[in-house]
């Protein structure tokens, strides 16, 4: 009957260490009061009395925590696999205790909250850089033919207006070459240089008074010039 007593104890006691192995291990201690220590249900001498445990017994602590302070010493051990707190002054563990964590579960989310007033507008930013020069867009529409000249007889001059107009350019710039009192304008153009320099109106002068022209240059280009004529009649 003993030799089968042994075999449980043994079996028992494998069974607790391969459970063990799955969760956080305790620290064994060793009682030091002389008289004895007595178990507080929390970490201060004004708390219930849970037992006692006898001079040099051994038990086993799960973790530490800060509490009454014992003869110089704060730290108390909280007991494993049962409830209550022994004072750290009058016990010696074989090896390290952890800290007892001061965090609990979370707690069930709460309600969503009512949304808040829209706040400010921030400052406005710094402009950006300029972006790299575009494309030269498509040729424009050609413009409206001018009014029908006089018979062959008509005296036909021509007037030509000479530009020069410096950037940078943030708009369109309309050069214009008036005919003399008393004509009016049968035709005209413009030669230009950058060749490139876009166009968005080439025509008669409201009131077939001269010619005009209008351009539109990058913003960056240095220099735009040229000449705007206009054939006139009379």
């Amino acid at each position: 009957m003993r030799a089968r007593s042994g075999a449980v104890c043994i079996l028992a006691l494998g069974m607790a260490l391969v459970a063990s192995s799955t969760a956080v291990a305790a620290t064994s201690a060793t009682v030091t009061a002389r008289t004895g220590l007595i178990v507080r249900s929390e970490a201060t001498t004004a708390s219930a009395d849970l037992g006692t445990y006898r001079s040099g017994a051994r038990i086993s602590v799960d973790c530490k925590v800060n509490g009454q302070n014992v003869s110089g010493n704060p730290v108390w051990y909280k007991l494993d696999k049962r409830s209550g707190y022994v004072a750290a002054r009058y016990v010696k563990p074989n090896s390290d205790v952890r800290a007892c964590s001061t965090t609990g579960k979370p707690g069930p989310q709460g309600p969503k909250g009512d949304t808040g007033p829209q706040g400010p507008a921030g400052a406005k930013g710094d402009t950006g850089p300029q972006g790299p020069k575009g494309d030269t867009g498509p040729q424009g529409p050609q413009g409206p033919q001018g009014p029908q000249g006089d018979s062959a007889t008509s005296e036909i001059v021509r007037v030509a207006e000479v530009f020069a107009q410096d950037g940078p350019f943030d708009a369109p710039f309309s050069p214009q070459a008036p005919c003399p009192a008393g004509y009016k304008v049968t035709g005209g153009g413009y030669k230009v240089t950058p060749e490139d320099t876009p166009v968005i109106a080439n025509q008669p002068v409201t009131g077939s008074e001269g010619w005009t022209t209008t351009f539109t240059p990058p913003r960056d280009t240095p220099t735009v010039s040229g000449t705007v004529f206009a054939l006139c009649a009379k």
